[in-house]
């Protein structure tokens, strides 16, 4: 015979009748946890934002580009 058993998490296992008092000790029981403990989630906490007086340098970086035609356009045939 074979019983449906329960963890603290609110697991369930089928257990076979010779398996049943090693559960038991491992502490499962028979009947489902009334309520199942979840980790709650936490509120993120607000940080202060500091306004600097002084303006970051703005940084201009330019590269130069070169190209090269592989297929030629209808005016160059």
């Amino acid at each position: 015979m074979s019983a449906q058993m329960f963890d603290t998490q609110g697991n369930s296992e089928i257990v076979e009748n010779r398996r049943i008092q090693q559960y038991l000790k491992d502490g499962w029981t028979f009947s489902k946890p009334a309520k199942v403990e979840k980790p709650k989630p936490t509120k993120a906490k607000k940080v202060p934002t500091t306004i600097n007086e002084e303006p970051a340098e703005a940084t201009v970086y330019q590269a130069e580009a070169t190209a090269e035609v592989i297929k030629p356009t209808n005016k160059e045939k």
